[in-house]
């Protein structure tokens, strides 16, 4: 703006000049100064208003783009990693005895990116409270948000083949539960659930398969002290893994 009060001040100074120096022309001739330089002040001032203008632009800076699911794609393992570690080592700080923690994926809304599902026993008022369970989704800044707290103690977790739904299947003394969740518009809900009658001649994976589900394979970590051992569980063929650590290979991630 300093360059247009200039150059106004300078046209100023222009016409008024022109005033002086006249002497003995026309009327007309006055004029036709006077108009020629308000011409040349307004074409100067437009120059330098659309020369500020233009450097304005040139300056702004775009928004970054929010980042996409294929980031997040690639983001999710550290974060997911860091999760588990953190939650491991809380539990360690004021927990006598073993450390427990157990935790599977599951793409629960079909988006590429599975989600965490993440079980632990916890120490409580000298009580020990078990499978406490907690779902996780990696946010497109990285950042571990919880979705979901369910418990404590299900006797498995699994999944519905034909649907996609993370299932929570909890065992009775007169019944077997079936808690189907879904995941929807950043929370984790119960879509359904199923009871069935329990004797003790009921085997809970015949339950299952009746209610459409399969076990859902993970990893569980045992650990005291700096000794920590974990294990791939796939409950539908009884295989079992063992690793030290907290068994980060098992999904693909660098230990």
């Amino acid at each position: 703006m300093k360059r247009v009060i200039a150059l106004s001040c300078l046209a100023a100074v222009l016409l008024a000049g022109c005033g002086k120096n006249e002497s003995g022309g026309s009327s007309g001739k006055k004029t036709e100064t006077a108009t020629a330089a308000e011409t040349t002040a307004a074409e100067a001032t437009a120059e330098a208003t659309t020369a500020e203008v233009t450097t304005e632009a040139e300056t702004t800076t775009e928004p970054e783009n929010s980042t996409s699911a294929g980031d997040r794609e690639t983001m999710y393992p550290e974060t997911y990693k860091n999760m588990i570690q953190d939650k491991y080592d809380m539990l360690a700080d004021y927990q006598t005895g073993e450390i427990r923690v157990s935790y599977a994926l599951y793409d629960m809304d079909a988006d590429g990116v599975p989600e965490l599902v993440l079980s632990y026993d916890e120490e409580y008022m000298g009580e020990k409270i078990e499978g406490n369970l907690g779902m996780y989704t990696c946010d497109e800044n990285g950042e571990a948000q919880e979705v979901g707290y369910f418990g404590p103690d299900p006797a498995a977790w699994g999944c519905t083949s034909d649907a996609g739904d993370l299932a929570l299947i909890y065992e009775m003394d007169d019944y077997i539960g079936i808690h189907h969740f879904v995941l929807s518009d950043g929370s984790v809900g119960i879509d359904d659930s199923v009871e069935f009658d329990r004797d003790e001649n009921t085997v809970t994976k015949d339950v299952m398969a009746e209610g459409g589900c399969k076990y859902l394979p993970y990893v569980s970590i045992v650990g005291k002290g700096d000794d920590i051992k974990s294990s791939y569980i796939d409950p539908n063929t009884g295989k079992t893994e063992e690793k030290d650590g907290f068994g980060f290979e098992f999904f693909g991630w660098e230990a």
